[in-house]
């Protein structure tokens, strides 16, 4: 008369099936090994980052090299003058290399103001 409710032996079966695979051997194997590889894999990651970033000299070779041949254009172009692009090579130059620039030449200190006290007379 009354309908029974299934019986739930399909989804019993499903949680049988997943407790047989994890205790199966193989499982947690195979499981170990994707943890570890995964693990090194992040440190190897973690590595490259923090040698890539303790590097910046070969950011700086490849900036000063476009900036360079931007100048070059420049000076090829007749933008700027001959003396201009070699101060500007000089100074790229010794970024790369990191020693400082040579500072530009000093122009001569001006003559000393002359005396405005009384003026001989002028012969003539």
């Amino acid at each position: 008369m009354f309908a029974q409710a299934p019986t739930p032996t399909s989804a019993l079966t499903e949680a049988e099936k997943v407790r047989r695979i994890s205790q199966n051997d193989d499982f947690v194997i195979y499981s170990l090994i994707l943890v570890g590889v995964l693990l090194a894999a992040a440190v190897v990651f973690y590595f490259l980052e923090r040698w890539r970033r303790a590097n910046p000299k070969g950011e700086a070779d490849r900036e000063a090299g476009l900036s360079l041949s931007s100048f070059r254009e420049m000076y090829e172009n007749g933008e700027i003058t001959e003396g201009e692009y070699q101060r500007l090579k000089e100074k790229m130059a010794s970024k790369i290399k990191g020693t400082p620039a040579p500072a530009p030449p000093t122009p001569p200190p001006p003559p000393p103001p002359e005396e405005s006290g009384p003026q001989p007379p002028n012969p003539g």
